[in-house]
């Protein structure tokens, strides 16, 4: 599965999340006459998309917020305004401000300081109430007014979203930079074939070879019987590489040392 593949399913399944979470509480609310509040974990979830895949986790949050409104209006019989569906959509943006935190591209350093893992939470969340607020200026209101409001009614959101938050990030894998987290999941494979074998392009070619004698010999041949049956294998073919001719020398040299010595102490 490529990069991207895996990011468009990643984020998928963040927005399904995001709104089945943001449908069930709503319909839930006002099921139970709670007609002016919810539980809201748009925000937060969409701001771990946001660390996860940057700018394209933006999508998470307007799809979750539209579909509280879409639930509100159809399930729930409710009235939206303009403003509503346009605060819940476009103001959910808002969180787009704490990728300001990766500009300088050390997000691990942000994701291993938590005053600063507070802070872009809280600027992410402050920022997107601002821009509801904005959005809901064509309903003929207050700006201030709406924005205390929405404060006012989300501070419970926002210490319930906060503790969501807390607690995914004590999860090793998912407040994490996934083109980081990828990059270092495939590095182990690569990393290993540099620094465990010395072989050549065409030695790599023929490992196959190699391995299928280990595996019919049960899997209990050694690197050392391996590299032995490889090296007979390249002179009986007469295909002798650099490295085995050198080998082969070496070993010739130190034989006719030893039998010198020999014919000397007698």
């Amino acid at each position: 599965m490529s990069k991207q593949t895996y990011r468009i399913v990643d984020l998928a399944l963040f927005t399904l999340i995001a709104a089945i979470v943001e449908a069930v509480n709503t319909y839930a609310f006002v099921h139970f006459k709670v007609t002016i509040y919810s539980i809201s974990l748009s925000l937060c979830l969409g701001l771990i998309a946001l660390f996860r895949w940057n700018a394209y986790g933006l999508i998470v949050a307007p799809i979750a917020g539209i579909v509280s409104v879409v639930v509100r209006t159809t399930l729930n019989g409710q009235s939206a305004t303009t403003g509503l569906w346009l605060a819940m959509s476009i103001g959910n943006l808002g969180i787009g401000t704490s990728l300001l935190y990766f500009l300088n591209g050390k997000k691990e350093e942000v994701r291993n300081t938590p005053w600063k893992m507070v802070l872009y939470y809280v600027t992410g969340f402050l920022s997107a109430e601002v821009l509801r607020s904005i959005c809901q200026l064509g309903s003929g209101v207050n700006f201030l007014t709406v924005m205390l409001t929405y404060f006012a009614y989300d501070l419970l959101n926002l210490a319930f979203g906060g503790l969501v938050f807390f607690i995914a990030c004590r999860q090793q894998n998912l407040v994490v930079d996934m083109n980081e987290y990828l990059r270092k999941l495939h590095a182990p494979t690569m990393q290993e074939l540099k620094e465990e074998s010395n072989y050549t392009v065409e030695e790599l070619a023929e490992a196959d070879e190699v391995n299928d004698a280990a595996l019919l010999d049960g899997g209990t041949l050694s690197d050392k019987d391996l590299a032995k049956m490889e090296a007979d294998r390249r002179k009986f073919e007469g295909r002798q590489t650099e490295f085995d001719k050198e080998n082969e020398q070496l070993a010739s040299s130190v034989k006719r040392s030893k039998t010198t010595k020999e014919a000397l102490s007698k």
